[in-house]
């Protein structure tokens, strides 16, 4: 097993976006999105361990994406979003040290009370991150796609998230 040191994080800027669609292979399409949030006030944030790209993730205010859709946020809540550590890296805690950064990062928009962040019910790793990281489940948001029709139907604990 390879020894790493500790992840350093920081706020991405637009000449970080190549290396972070990289990191996770994204497609082309997926990097003209990562520019436009980042454009659109966006936290990127990316973490080095020994000087390499080896996670990122984003956070979003005023807005949560459910599905391909936008729900207007309150604005006490920042969502955490696309989380990416790299195969490498996995099980070191880098996600979890991600969290304790942005927390921090938060502490200075006294406006941001609470992150808030979306998980697959099939996600396990993910779930246990959360957890570990402090977060509690709050609800399910459930989605209906099929014959133009798009409805979300939050549980009454989720609705209190949005606008």
């Amino acid at each position: 097993m390879s020894s790493h040191g500790p992840a350093r994080f920081e706020r991405a800027t637009e000449r970080d976006l190549d290396e972070l669609a990289a990191l996770s292979h994204e497609t082309a399409d997926e990097l003209r999105r990562m520019r436009e949030r980042l454009a659109s006030g966006d936290w990127g944030i990316l973490g080095r361990v020994d000087g390499a790209v080896g996670f990122y993730g984003w956070s979003m205010f005023g807005e949560m994406e459910i599905g391909d859709r936008l729900a207007p946020l309150r604005d006490e809540l920042v969502y955490s979003y696309k989380l990416f550590t790299s195969p490498a890296l996995r099980g070191r805690k880098v996600a979890s040290s991600y969290y304790s950064f942005l927390a921090r990062e938060l502490g200075q928009r006294p406006s941001v009370r609470r992150i808030v962040a979306t998980v697959a019910a099939s996600n396990a790793p993910s779930i246990a991150l959360h957890l570990r990281s402090g977060f509690t489940h709050f609800g399910s948001i459930l989605e209906l796609r099929g014959a133009g029709v798009r409805a979300a139907f939050p549980d009454a604990d989720v609705k209190t998230l949005f606008r």
